[in-house]
């Protein structure tokens, strides 16, 4: 059958809490044509507009169909189910959805007081109302989020040069935990830091003047945006 004969629809990708290797998932839902009282996701890794591989599966009854319609899922059934040919439906559905994001990431600052400097606009254009001077409880926020911003960019540096755990390296440099680093990053992702976590033109958008901070990677080429 035709991919386009099946009901498909394809999620956002979910971060995954504690992951701190940029890998998340994407769910793609297909609803048969030869089983129309089904729902058949697949549960696909990812790591910026690239597929990894399919991580989980699961068929269930379709929404809206009454329980007398169920099927019985039984060994029968299951055996002759055409999964590969599903697979294949659900793959063609992300990697087109996929292909069309764009991947943006945070400049490589050249040295620590470029990082610094990068992570204070950082915090600066996303939280533009947050005084450190206005008083004690500003400053420690202010202090935490250009802590966040910096080991963000200090694991994507990592990360970059092929390092086998970023998370590791910036544990050793910070004289801290591996665990603190990716509970770091996993923050970083709660306040918006973290590169990527919004789609591209949103960000552009919502914070013009991180622009010039950005590259971004797309249809496998880099744009600098510094340069503009």
């Amino acid at each position: 059958m035709p991919v386009q004969d099946q009901e498909v629809s394809v999620s956002a990708p979910h971060q995954i809490e504690g992951e701190a290797d940029g890998v998340a998932t994407v769910d793609v839902s297909l609803r048969p044509a030869e089983h129309p009282e089904f729902s058949v996701t697949f549960v696909y890794a990812v790591r910026d507009s690239e597929i990894l591989f399919p991580a989980g599966m699961r068929v269930e009854p379709a929404h809206g169909v009454p329980s007398r319609e169920w099927s019985r899922l039984g060994a029968g059934l299951i055996k002759d189910l055409p999964v590969a040919r599903w697979e294949r439906a659900a793959r063609a559905a992300a990697d087109a959805q996929i292909a069309g994001a764009t991947t943006w990431t945070w400049q490589t600052p050249s040295d620590q007081s470029e990082a610094t400097r990068l992570a204070e606009a950082i915090v600066r254009e996303m939280n533009p109302a947050l005084d450190p001077n206005s008083g004690k409880a500003a400053a420690r926020r202010w202090k935490r989020l250009v802590r966040l911003a910096e080991v963000v960019n200090e694991h994507d540096a990592a990360r970059a040069r092929g390092a086998k755990s970023p998370a590791g390296e910036v544990a050793e440099a910070r004289g801290v935990e591996p665990s603190t680093v990716r509970s770091w990053l996993t923050q970083a992702k709660q306040e918006g830091i973290a590169p990527g976590v919004i789609p591209f033109k949103e960000f552009e958008r919502r914070f013009p003047g991180l622009v010039e901070h950005v590259v971004v990677r797309g249809d496998g080429t880099v744009e600098d945006r510094t340069t503009q």
